[in-house]
């Protein structure tokens, strides 16, 4: 086995289920509302392992401020 195939398998042991991605996704949507609210014309994206669907468990929420 490869080096690469290894690590992924590592990452598809520890990562995250759909479910808590949705829970993180969703997260990330009410500070977008609450973001976009407050500053009209801001927009709020998600990036990092969380958006990839990579994040580990207790990995933190990505998101850009514009």
């Amino acid at each position: 086995m490869t080096l690469l195939a290894e690590q992924m398998r590592a990452v598809a042991r520890h990562a995250m289920s759909k479910n808590e991605l949705a829970v993180r996704a969703q997260a990330a949507r009410r500070v977008a509302r609450v973001v976009e609210k407050a500053v009209p014309g801001a927009s709020v994206h998600l990036f990092g392992s969380s958006a990839t669907g990579l994040a580990l468990p207790g990995a933190d929420i990505d998101l850009l401020v514009c």
